[in-house]
């Protein structure tokens, strides 16, 4: 049976930039009440989140780090609202559609608990990696099919 693996989907199959932008932009208008310039933050995406903090400190001349802890929580909180992730999987997977690819079942692999509740809306498998800002003990109370501490364990994952 074909599967379709989603990994990280916002900004694999579905250019999520301007809905990180913005949650990013009102996190740090909230905890720093600063207006931060769009190419300051996407010039750092793709790194890990604190070291896009860290840049983005430097070229503001922000001191020490003690708010970046504020501005992760506002955004998760804000990038939850704006991604919608449910919304993204879908997208993912009218996407694949489109360009032809022919599958029977869905798996939804991320990091996060928004990752786990975007599967099960969209009837997919929901495999959880506590790679990311969630433990794997947080990651398991959403209940996904499948819980890893990292995905050296990806073998469980390919199964079917």
């Amino acid at each position: 049976m074909p599967i379709l693996y989603l990994f990280d989907i916002d900004g694999t199959m579905v250019d999520m930039t301007p809905a990180h932008v913005k949650a990013y932009k009102e996190a740090y208008r909230k905890v720093l009440k600063l207006d931060i310039a769009e190419n300051a933050l996407v010039q750092q995406f793709g790194q890990v989140e604190m070291e896009i903090h860290k840049a983005v400190f430097r070229h503001y001349r922000i001191k020490g780090l003690a708010k970046a802890k504020q501005i992760v929580n506002s955004y998760t909180t804000d990038i939850a609202r704006a991604l919608k992730r449910a919304h993204i999987v879908m997208k993912a997977i009218r996407a694949a559609k489109r360009r032809g690819i022919k599958f029977e079942k869905t798996v939804v692999i991320g990091d996060a608990p928004f990752d786990v509740h975007a599967a099960r809306k969209n009837n997919a498998v929901a495999v959880a990696v506590a790679t990311g800002r969630y433990s794997l003990e947080e990651l398991k109370s959403e209940k996904p099919d499948l819980a890893l501490r990292s995905l050296k364990g990806y073998k469980a994952v390919t199964k079917g």
